[in-house]
C-alpha cells in the first residue's frame, strides 16, 4: 500500500491472517513502525500519514475500516 492519510477520517486496521507492518510518518518525515499479527489491531487518528507493508514470505490479509465523527 502506498503512503496516504485518510484526511479527516479515523481508521482501524485489523490483521486477519499473517503479519503486516504498519508504518507511520510524522510531520517531520520520521517513520515509526508497528507490527501487527493476526488478531491484533491499530487505531489511527485522522490525518496520520501511513502505509501497510508485508515484509514476510507468508501471505497476510487485513481489514481496514474508516469513519468520521461528526
Amino acid at each position: 500500500m502506498a503512503w496516504h492519510s485518510t484526511r479527516s477520517r479515523e481508521e482501524l486496521v485489523v490483521a486477519l491472517t499473517g503479519r503486516v507492518q504498519l508504518e507511520l510518518q510524522s510531520h517531520t518525515g520520521r517513520v515509526r513502525t508497528v507490527r501487527l499479527s493476526a488478531g491484533q489491531s491499530a487505531f489511527l487518528p485522522s490525518r496520520v500519514v501511513h502505509r501497510l507493508v508485508n515484509r514476510w514470505r507468508e501471505p497476510a490479509t487485513y481489514l481496514y475500516i474508516t469513519g468520521s465523527c461528526r
